[in-house]
């Protein structure tokens, strides 16, 4: 925004109509002249030594100043009541004094002021802003921010760290010199709340409600925000979508979602809040509210934990079921696991001694000695034959140092 202010200085108050101009449009400064006299326009920086800019005599013929450059130059021509400059710029700040046959007739002190934000409004929750006032020109003014509320917030340039929906309203850069002159600059942010993090904790079976609060509607105000889309997330994932209508008109799209319940209206202006219907502990996690546009986007963050114990008229009797169930699982794998563990050391243990044994039975038997000296048996049959039956005898006489001893018979019959 770009706007003109001026101090007027002369015996007659008519002659000082306000000056006109805004946003680099043309800028008429008055001045009530005389067909029959003629009059001049004078430029100051400072408020002394004024330069001629034109004379126009009573013929109507232009006289052009020489030898002297001003801002306004090849801008500032005839027109209207009195001088006009077109376009204005922010160096054309200064005096400016017309005169009647060499008679001061009026003065003119030209403020051009500068009030502007950087980036343009309006803004997003948490943007980064800078605030500027300037007066065009060489000057001395005072410059100071003034807050919707009235606080001061600083001179000329004012930066805004992260700004809220409490920055929003007029805010006034005063400007101060021969008196006292005041520009407005209008913010407007949109915002959610809760900010910046919300945490809540439910019972399982419980009724759980998640506010999320727009600070204005999405009205006329913010039509140069481009919208991509909105909703709610958990973890990240798409929960509730929400559907921008053509203007500004807000609505949920349809959800399969039984546990969600949410205001089914045409516009839901600034309410965007939902209720999860009786929680379980599975939908612990952090739920996002969120508007995303092409400049950014606007977040409400509420953390839930469900808790495993009932609430209300909440009934945990399958869970705790389930739980016991998954208790008997874990002491029947150990107690398994124990069973197999000792089977395979017993047949371990078992394999080892029957090979020691083996191993026993061979060193034994190769260790035997006999009783008696290694002689071995010899045999001489004496066959008797019998008239009664078929028999025969076999004798086998085995000598030794100290006995005698028949070992063999044979009966064939």
């Amino acid at each position: 925004l770009k706007c003109c202010v001026h101090v007027c200085f002369t015996l007659s108050s008519s002659l000082c109509a306000p000056c006109t101009g805004e946003n680099s449009r043309s800028l008429d400064l008055p001045c009530s002249s005389s067909h029959l006299k003629s009059t001049s326009w004078k430029y100051s920086s400072n408020g002394n030594d004024y330069r001629l800019i034109f004379t126009i005599d009573k013929s109507g013929s232009q006289r052009k100043g020489k030898g002297h450059q001003f801002p306004a130059q090849g801008r500032a021509k005839p027109g209207g009541r009195g001088l006009q400059i077109s376009p204005v710029k922010k160096n054309d700040s200064g005096w400016y004094m017309c005169e009647q046959d060499q008679k001061q007739l009026v003065t003119h002190r030209l403020l051009i002021i500068e009030v502007f934000t950087k980036p343009e409004g309006p803004f997003l929750q948490n943007t980064n802003v800078t605030m500027h006032c300037q007066v065009g020109g060489r000057t001395s003014e005072k410059l100071k921010w003034l807050s919707p509320n009235g606080a001061e917030e600083g001179e000329g340039t004012v930066e805004i760290s992260k700004i809220s929906p409490a920055h929003t309203g007029n805010w006034k850069c005063e400007i101060t010199d021969v008196k006292k002159y005041v520009e407005t600059l209008n913010i407007d942010v949109l915002g959610m709340n809760p900010q910046p993090l919300s945490k809540q904790t439910a019972k399982q079976g419980d009724n759980v409600f998640l506010p999320c609060l727009l600070s204005s509607p999405l009205s006329y105000t913010f039509r140069s925000l481009n919208f991509i889309r909105g909703g709610w997330m958990k973890d990240d994932k798409p929960l509730l979508d929400l559907y921008v209508q053509i203007g500004t008109h807000m609505s949920w799209n349809a959800t399969m979602f039984k546990e969600i319940e949410y205001p089914k209206v045409n516009d839901l202006k600034t309410n965007l809040s939902i209720s999860l219907i009786k929680v379980k502990p599975q939908q612990s996690g952090i739920y996002n509210c969120y508007l995303r546009f092409k400049e950014g986007t606007i977040t409400s963050t509420i953390v839930l934990k469900v808790e495993g114990a009932p609430g209300g008229t909440g009934d945990t009797s399958h869970s705790m079921f389930g739980l016991n169930m998954n208790l008997w699982v874990l002491v029947s794998i150990a107690i398994g696991s124990v069973v197999l563990i000792i089977l395979i050391i017993v047949a371990i243990i078992l394999l080892l001694r029957k090979k020691r044994l083996k191993k026993r039975m061979r060193k034994r038997r190769s260790q035997r000695q006999p009783l008696t000296a290694r002689d071995y048996c010899q045999c001489n049959r004496y066959c008797v034959a019998s008239t009664s039956s078929r028999r025969f005898y076999s004798v086998c006489m085995h000598y030794s140092a100290f006995t005698l001893l028949c070992c063999c018979k044979f009966l064939y019959g």
